[in-house]
C-alpha cells in the first residue's frame, strides 16, 4: 500500500534515518539535515521543522514548508517539500515543490505516484493557481514526473527546466492578429496589390479585400501562382516582403489593448496565433501590447494553416488549457472554423458591411472588443460561438 503523510511525532525514528542518510543534494533536493546526530534531531530539528510548516519564526525570506513522506507498506520510500506560498526566489527557481526517493526504489514509478497524491495536498493549501516546480537537466526521469502529473514545460536555462501545472481553471483567449487586435488590412491589401502589379496584374482592391476576408491571401497568392504557372513559393516570399516592410504603418485595433490589459488583470492568458510571419512578434513590442501575451505561433513555426485547428491543439497541450475555458478570436470564417475544429469557442472580428456570416446558429454577434471583457464578467463561459462585429 502506498499512502503519504505528513512530517509527525509518531513516525520520528523513520524520519530521523531517511534525513541521516540522504545526501546533501540528491539531484537538486537539498537535505541540510544529513549525518544529523539523533539527539539534535529529536530534541531541536523537528520542533524548527513543525514551527516551520505552521509559520512560526521563519527566517527573513522564509516561507511556511511541510515535509511529507511517501510510506511503502511500513516503510518510507521517498519525501517531499512543499512550500505553501512562492516569494521571488523560489518563484524563480525551486518552486513548491521539491522530492527524492530513495534509491532502492527508484526506476519503479513511485515518484510519479507519490507526487499525484502529494499533488491532492498541494492544491487545497498553495495561493498561487499553479504548482511551480524544477527538474536539473542531468536528470530526465524527474522532469518526466512532472509532466506525467500534468505539468507542462514554462521555460528553461542552462541548468533547470522549470515546469507548471495549473491547478485552478485557466481561462484563456486565443487571438488571430491582422483584422482583429491589428488594424492592418491597409498594409495587406497594398502588398497584395504591389505583388500582383510586379507580375503585371492589376486587380480592384475592393475585389482583393472581399476575397481575403472570405479566404486568405496565401489562397489567392497560391490559386494565382497556379494560374500564372509561377511558384507559389516566390510569390508569397515577394508579397510578405512587401508586408513585413509596411509594418510600421500598422495600427491597433479600436480598444485592443485596453481589452487585452482588462483580460490579464482578471487572469485571462491571452495567446496568439497567425499566420503572420516572425515580424508579428516585434509588431506586438512596437504597438506596446506583447507584455500582454503570453505565447506566440506565427506563420513561420509550420504549423498547418486554419482553418486547420493544428496550431490551437498546439497550445492546448503545451500550457495544459481546457477547451472549455478557451475562445479563439479572429475576424474571419477560417478562425470560426479552427475554433469548432478544436472544440473551443470563436470570436470573429468583422466590419458592419462584411460579406462573412457566421457560420453556426449558436454564432453570437457583440460590436466592441471589450465586450470580451463583459462576457468573461459573465462568464464561467456559456458554451457557445461569439462573433464580433467591428465599427
Amino acid at each position: 500500500m502506498l499512502e503519504i503523510r505528513e512530517l509527525n511525532w509518531q513516525d520520528v525514528d523513520a524520519i530521523y534515518q531517511v534525513f541521516k542518510e540522504l545526501p546533501e543534494d540528491e539531484n537538486g533536493f537539498m537535505n541540510q539535515y544529513y549525518g544529523i546526530d539523533r539527539e539534535t534531531f529529536m530534541h531541536e530539528t523537528m520542533k524548527k521543522l513543525i514551527d516551520i510548516a505552521n509559520g512560526i519564526n521563519l527566517k527573513p525570506g522564509h516561507v511556511p514548508q511541510t515535509y511529507y513522506f511517501l510510506w511503502k507498506d511500513n516503510r518510507i520510500i521517498g519525501v517531499y517539500k512543499l512550500r505553501h506560498y512562492l516569494n521571488e526566489h523560489l518563484r524563480n527557481g525551486s518552486g513548491h515543490i521539491g522530492y527524492a526517493i530513495l534509491p532502492a526504489y527508484r526506476n519503479q514509478g513511485y515518484a510519479k505516484r507519490g507526487l499525484a497524491l502529494l499533488l491532492n495536498i498541494a492544491k487545497e493549501i498553495i495561493r498561487e493557481d499553479e504548482i511551480y516546480m524544477a527538474s536539473h537537466k542531468d536528470n530526465p526521469a524527474s522532469l518526466h514526473v512532472q509532466l506525467a502529473n500534468g505539468a507542462y514545460i514554462h521555460h528553461d536555462d542552462e541548468e533547470e527546466v522549470y515546469t507548471r501545472l495549473p491547478i485552478k481553471p485557466i481561462h484563456a483567449c486565443i487571438w488571430d492578429l491582422d483584422g482583429t487586435l491589428l488594424d492592418s488590412y491597409d498594409v495587406i491589401l497594398d502588398s497584395l496589390q504591389g505583388t500582383m502589379t510586379h507580375y503585371g496584374h492589376i486587380y480592384d482592391r475592393e475585389y482583393l479585400c472581399e476575397y481575403v476576408i472570405l479566404n486568405s491571401v496565401h489562397q489567392f497568392i497560391r490559386e494565382f501562382a497556379q494560374r500564372e504557372g509561377l511558384q507559389f513559393e516566390t510569390v508569397y516570399q515577394y508579397y510578405t516582403t512587401l508586408q513585413d516592410a509596411g509594418n510600421d504603418k500598422v495600427k491597433l485595433i479600436k480598444n485592443a489593448k485596453e481589452t487585452l490589459q482588462v483580460l490579464k488583470r482578471k487572469d485571462v492568458r491571452n495567446y496568439v496565433y497567425t499566420h503572420k510571419d516572425h515580424t508579428a512578434k516585434q509588431v506586438l513590442k512596437d504597438l506596446e501590447i506583447a507584455e500582454y501575451i503570453s505565447y506566440v505561433i506565427t506563420g513561420d513555426d509550420g504549423f498547418a494553416k486554419k482553418p486547420d485547428p493544428e496550431g490551437i491543439h498546439y497550445l492546448l497541450d503545451k500550457f495544459k488549457l481546457n477547451p472549455k475555458y478557451c475562445t479563439y478570436i479572429g475576424d474571419r470564417r477560417l478562425d470560426e472554423e479552427a475554433g469548432k475544429k478544436a472544440g473551443i469557442k470563436c470570436i470573429l472580428f468583422l466590419d458592419q458591411n462584411t460579406p462573412v456570416t457566421p457560420l453556426y446558429e449558436d454564432t453570437i454577434v457583440v460590436d466592441d472588443l471589450l465586450k470580451i471583457v463583459d462576457l468573461y464578467e459573465q462568464r464561467e463561459h456559456r458554451q457557445c460561438y461569439i462573433v464580433l462585429r467591428y465599427q
